[in-house]
């Protein structure tokens, strides 16, 4: 009977637990497929700044087929994230810079996303379009610390 007491008394404490772990920064690394104008791996960080919805993403991709020499690219953008149970979902903008069939670009760069996770051991599955000079799909598997 007494350690079903201590379960009732700790049950107050799981909110605040779940706020702690809202006021400290995340980071996220990522790897997995790209798809542009050839098939590709992607790779990338995002750091979540602390009590707010704005996670920062770096991304890179390039393709399988010459490593890179026709087509690659790096975007960094400033996302707004909404969170759900299991999932979250955001967009945000900032810019692209790479190489798409030859022919540089830099340039304004959108992105959109959504995600999955597993509770408590801090992986799961991330897909997103990156809107540069051409849309770039990128399905990763995240960790986060």
């Amino acid at each position: 009977m007494r350690p079903i007491r201590l379960a009732l008394l700790a049950l107050p404490l799981v909110p605040a637990f779940a706020h702690a772990q809202s006021i400290l920064p995340s980071f996220g690394f990522k790897l997995g497929y790209s798809q542009s104008s050839l098939p590709g791996v992607t790779g990338g960080i995002d750091f979540k700044i602390p009590m707010s919805p704005i996670r920062l993403d770096a991304d890179y991709w390039s393709s399988f087929d010459d490593f890179g020499k026709n087509s690659a690219g790096t975007a960094i953008t400033a996302n707004y994230v909404k969170t759900l149970p299991l999932i979250y979902v955001g967009g945000g903008v900032g810019f692209a810079n790479g190489l798409d069939d030859h022919e540089h670009f830099s340039q304004v760069a959108g992105k959109i996303f959504v995600g999955g996770k597993v509770p408590l051991i801090g992986t799961g599955l991330e897909g997103s379009l990156i809107f540069a000079k051409k849309t770039v799909f990128t399905l990763s598997a995240v960790w986060r610390f």
